[in-house]
């Protein structure tokens, strides 16, 4: 299976600049430790992992180091929030119209998406 994803740059408002991390917008399907492979290989500070869940409509998000999985940060709901929430029409959740509103859930936090 092949899975896609986009890079953003937090804390800046330049693209190149800031923090640059990896987001795979669809992770479904991948384990724990295909994650921390994937991590490995792109050798980002943390990349992150969606995963869709339909019956809730929301994103359960997982980040992982190079080396581990690591708590979700400030940086890594900022990035997620921005693919979703500008990338949107490319991702089969919403092309799909199956959320219309999404967001991402990390553990007892929920946070909503705006579009636009």
């Amino acid at each position: 299976m092949k899975y896609s994803y986009y890079i953003a740059d937090v804390f800046t408002g330049q693209p190149f600049h800031g923090v640059p991390l990896p987001v795979f917008t669809d992770a479904t399907g991948l384990t724990d430790k295909k994650m921390l492979q994937i991590a490995g290989e792109l050798n980002a500070s943390n990349t992150i992992f969606l995963i869709f869940c339909e019956q809730k409509s929301t994103y359960s998000i997982k980040a992982f180091s190079k080396f581990e999985e690591v708590s979700i940060g400030s940086h890594s709901i900022l990035a997620a929030s921005y693919v979703l929430a500008n990338i949107g029409s490319a991702i089969p959740a919403f092309a799909n119209h199956i959320c219309a509103h999404p967001q991402i859930q990390t553990g007892t936090h929920v946070f909503g998406i705006q579009r636009g």
